[in-house]
């Protein structure tokens, strides 16, 4: 087996050649205040650069450093090779400033990604040579006058902190059953990039990476066991972090389960290899790769995970069967499923979408019995988003099919939801709302902190649904419940339903309060050949055979008269006041059906407390 050690080398020594050579530069080589050097790497003394199978040197045949004297504009710069690590020659000529000051900066490797200031880290790090090409180091002397015997010592610093790995092995992987097939480093960038790094040995690997503290659920490292299991280990979680300083050496060593990686111990050493004390733990989760799947299959999801895409559209069913933490993550692109994502019952899927991408879902999240999902995002960044469309008279996301589903809570996320209508006359034409239920009921609904672009389906005549609340005229629903958010929602079709809320055409139907706090809502109902309207916010239409129970619509942090407002920017149908009743409460039909009931429309009344405003029917007619 290959194992390639690092060694503390002695102080370098960088001088020029003697002038006698024949391919000195007659500038330099005459010139009585050309600049000879003497060049250290400071206390972090061993140099990422490799000889033969088992050592390492100092500098190596071919490398070469940059020095520019900063307070010259001619012979001011030069860069000095070596051939066998000691001695140093240049074709430059660069000399002192003999009676005013000079301030030299140099700098390691000399290449076109590499500079005094900045340096872009090499993404192929896999043999000795490139690994030593990301050994950035740089020098600066500050202001000095030239020495007496003409030589510049420069004391080079490494600006990058390098990280060994090395791998041991759960009881699932006996020998013979440990067979590393892909090893990734990422950086701690914004944009992440992937590392490939250099392999010790079959288990031990070393990158040179940025120094900084890994962000909220960014990449460490990534593995792939046998070709098949992959895992990512985390940079940062809410209970710990890596944070890489310059011209440390990390040593990492890392457990490998089939279901856990964790980092069992951490040492850390300048690169002079001194250890000190130092350690975290981090778990890593399986990934599932949708390339590696076809079209058609169902990818049960019985653990926590990550989800990658490239960019394609894949049709495969995501069946979470257990309660489950999954993350969207960007692989070359966003995931993009032309399939639904189906929730067992009584199952928990807590999604998170992250890495600054959409993801789409063309086939809506559905719930089961008793089955939940949380959504949760960074609604600071602009292109996080998650897409989802409902399919075949479904709701975007939440109870479909006659079940009887839990609750659907986002958080701080970027979603656009869509509902679905069924096209086939033959059967019961049914609507799913963008964000609730179609022909199902369900718990509560919490918005908090995000943004929502919300639609419900509609089919002709035939119940349209809201953009979020009950998309089925006999369900039953709780709370819903939006904070701190902003809501664009829109109902199209005839105005038989809300646009947050329910639809009632001659139905059944049980829904707890609407709660709205601190939210800006911009609602519009479109209509093609309406004769009546439901409400904007509320039980929506009545009809000859509604039975509706609904509880109250309650602004928790808003005046009648900041309410008024409010309403003022709705998009209304130029025939509402003709045909609809009222923007907030029953609909056209409502009054005259006394079974169809709701508990009022509140305000604040400005000292923590609520008031009524309705007039027992709604607020706002337009009449």
């Amino acid at each position: 087996m290959k194992t390639l050690k690092y060694i503390a080398l002695a102080a370098l020594t960088l001088s020029f050649a003697a002038c006698e050579q024949e391919d000195i530069n007659p500038a330099v080589q005459g010139d009585p205040d050309a600049v000879k050097i003497n060049a250290t790497i400071g206390a972090m003394q061993t140099r990422v650069a490799y000889s033969g199978d088992n050592g390492v040197t100092n500098f190596v045949n071919g490398d070469a450093i940059k020095v520019v004297n900063l307070m010259r504009t001619s012979k001011n710069e030069a860069t000095y090779t070596t051939t066998d690590g000691t001695n140093w020659t240049t074709t430059d000529a660069m000399v002192w400033n003999s009676s005013s000051k000079n301030h030299f900066q140099a700098y390691y490797p000399v290449a076109v990604y590499s500079s005094y200031d900045t340096f872009t880290i090499p993404t192929d790090q896999s043999d000795a040579t490139k690994l030593a090409s990301a050994d950035w180091m740089t020098a600066s002397t500050g202001e000095i006058d030239k020495p007496g015997n003409g030589v510049l010592d420069l004391s080079f610093q490494h600006r990058l902190a390098k990280v060994t790995v090395n791998l041991t092995f759960g009881s699932q992987y006996p020998e013979g059953c440990q067979y590393v097939s892909d090893f990734t480093f990422y950086t701690n960038e914004e944009t992440q990039q992937a590392i490939t790094p250099l392999a010790n040995s079959e288990t031990s690997y070393t990158a040179i990476l940025r120094p900084g503290e890994y962000a909220d659920e960014s990449y460490f490292i990534f593995l792939t066991m046998d070709d098949i299991e992959e895992h990512y280990v985390l940079g940062k979680t809410t209970t710990s972090a890596i944070n890489l300083d310059a011209g440390k050496h990390y040593t990492f060593t890392l457990k490998v389960g089939k279901d856990v990686v964790s980092i069992d111990e951490v040492t850390v050493a300048d690169w002079e290899e001194e250890e000190i004390d130092g350690g975290v733990a981090e778990e890593v989760t399986p990934t599932i790769d949708l390339s590696k799947y076809t079209d058609g299959e169902t990818v049960n999801i019985a653990e926590d995970c990550r989800v990658i895409g490239d960019g394609n559209e894949y049709h495969l069913t995501l069946n979470v069967t257990d309660d489950a933490k999954v993350t969207f993550a960007a692989g070359a692109s966003g995931v993009k499923l032309a399939a639904p994502i189906t929730v067992a019952d009584g199952k928990t899927l807590t999604l998170t979408i992250r890495d600054n991408v959409e993801h789409i879902v063309n086939g809506g999240i559905s719930l089961g019995n008793g089955s939940n999902v949380i959504i949760e995002g960074e609604r600071n960044k602009e292109n996080n988003k998650l897409t989802v469309t409902g399919t075949d008279g479904n709701a975007g996301i939440g109870a479909n099919n006659g079940v009887t589903a839990g609750d659907i809570t986002i958080s701080n996320a970027r979603v656009e939801a869509t509902g679905s209508s069924t096209s086939d006359e033959s059967i019961d034409l049914v609507c799913g709302a963008g964000i609730g239920t179609s022909n199902g009921s369900m718990g509560n609904i919490l918005i908090e902190n995000s943004i929502i672009v919300a639609e419900g389906g509609y089919y002709e005549y035939e119940t349209p649904a809201p953009a979020i609340g009950m998309g089925e005229k006999n369900g039953i629903m709780g709370d819903i419940t939006i904070v701190d958010s902003e809501i664009t929602a829109t109902n199209n079709g005839e105005g038989f339903a809300s646009v947050i809320g329910a639809i009632d055409n001659d139905g059944i139907g049980t829904m707890g309060d609407i709660v709205i706090t601190n939210c800006e809502l911009n609602l519009t109902m479109v209509i093609t050949e309406a004769d009546w309207y439901g409400a904007f916010i509320g039980p929506g239409l009545g009809g000859s055979s509604t039975q509706f129970n609904m509880g109250k619509i309650i602004f928790t942090d808003m005046t009648k008269e900041e309410l008024d407002e409010m309403i003022a920017t709705w998009n209304f149908p130029e025939d509402f006041a003709e045909f609809g009743k009222y923007a907030i409460g029953l609909g056209y039909l409502g009054i005259y059906h006394e079974t169809q009931t709701y508990e009022g429309i509140w305000v604040s009344d400005g000292a923590d407390g609520l008031v009524r405003i309705d007039d027992g029917y709604g607020y706002h007619d337009p009449e």
